[in-house]
């Protein structure tokens, strides 16, 4: 398409990105977990135990940026 790629911008998006994600995750994961509706609710509990890695993830993301 002959448009130029900005890696800054790109590097923003790849990190609002993974907070996306994170915050999907976290978020479904719980409520599955409490809701008792699923019959997957050791693994959402699992899912929403490793946030702390998403999260962590994050962290390394934006301090490669300052």
């Amino acid at each position: 398409s002959g448009n130029v790629i900005d890696p800054k911008k790109l590097r923003w998006y790849e990190i609002l990105n993974a907070y996306k994600c994170a915050v999907m995750d976290l978020g479904q994961a719980m409520r599955v977990a409490e809701g008792h509706t699923n019959h997957q609710e050791n693994v959402m509990t699992w899912l929403g135990s490793a946030g702390s890695v998403f999260i962590n993830q994050i962290c390394n993301m934006i301090r490669e940026e300052i």
